[in-house]
């Protein structure tokens, strides 16, 4: 199919043969049902020969599938690993519904054999320590400003400010009270 036979508003992006964006356009349905779970596997045996759209998505689905299984066996860690994979079950639903060919962080690479899985493990480690080490300042640093905040203190080169509380001022009693005391 030709771009003259395409809407105006489905124009292929500049790059993109007009084949693909026709495969996208028909196919971004089934694409992003792809990442529903073992539905992956299923798409990718019925359709993934037919549709380079589906083939794309439904193989970084298919190792999103896979480590949701893994997940199951590892004790503690697993349940915020599983929440992890759904997190990028949900990035690539979106973006094959949308008719993107996004990769998945990660998962993308490994899935057209561009990484080894030893290569992104790795790569999944030094993102997951920088993550925790960004955190970590962040909380420091909002922790540090809260604590100058109750001392009223806006920054460190700022002038101190006196923290105690005031005193109101006592009036004194008269000393000549007049007539009327005696």
């Amino acid at each position: 199919m030709d771009t003259q036979n395409l809407p105006s508003n489905q124009e292929p992006p500049p790059g993109v043969p007009a084949h693909l964006h026709e495969d996208m356009q028909q196919n971004r349905d089934v694409a992003a049902l792809s990442y529903v779970w073992v539905l992956s596997v299923i798409l990718y045996i019925l359709k993934g020969r037919e549709s380079p759209f589906i083939r794309f998505h439904s193989k970084q689905a298919m190792i999103l599938f896979f480590l949701s299984v893994v997940c199951w066996f590892v004790p503690w860690v697993g349940k915020f690993l599983e929440f992890i994979v759904l997190a990028g079950m949900v990035m690539g639903f979106l973006s094959a519904a949308q008719g993107d060919w996004t990769d998945v962080p990660f998962i993308g690479p490994l899935s057209r054999g561009e990484a080894s899985v030893k290569q992104t493990g790795k790569d999944i480690g030094e993102f997951c320590v920088n993550f925790f080490r960004r955190s970590k300042d962040l909380y420091q640093k909002d922790k540090k400003e809260k604590l100058m905040a109750e001392l009223q203190i806006k920054s460190p080169s700022a002038p101190a400010v006196n923290v105690s509380p005031t005193v109101p001022p006592v009036a004194s009693a008269p000393t000549d009270l007049g007539p009327q005391a005696k």
